[in-house]
């Protein structure tokens, strides 16, 4: 079964936020313009089997109610949600955030 990939709106601007400041820390465009061309493909890979990620167990994506599962990238977390066909990414985080 394919899952349709929905970015929710927060998480697009999480993903722009990262490319900025990926850009700023290291002043390297072609680096920044990777990362987040491998974490959007990564974003993707979840229309395949999403369900091989682990669910989140603390924080505030911690409800028991919505099963929130979590998918890492390099230093990224990718937080979404698995509704019938449906994987809806609601937030990235980076590491130390």
């Amino acid at each position: 079964m394919k899952y349709t990939v929905l970015i929710q709106e927060v998480a697009s601007k999480r993903i722009k936020e990262l490319f900025l400041k990926i850009l700023y820390d290291y002043k390297d465009p072609i680096n920044a313009s990777n990362y987040i061309d491998g974490l959007i493909e990564a974003i993707y890979s979840l229309e395949i089997l999403p369900n091989r990620c682990a669910l989140v167990k603390n924080g505030i994506y911690s409800d028991n109610v919505l099963s929130y599962k979590y998918l890492l990238y390099k230093n990224s977390k990718i937080v979404f949600r698995v509704e019938e066909d449906r994987v809806i990414v609601v937030d990235v985080a980076f590491a130390g955030e």
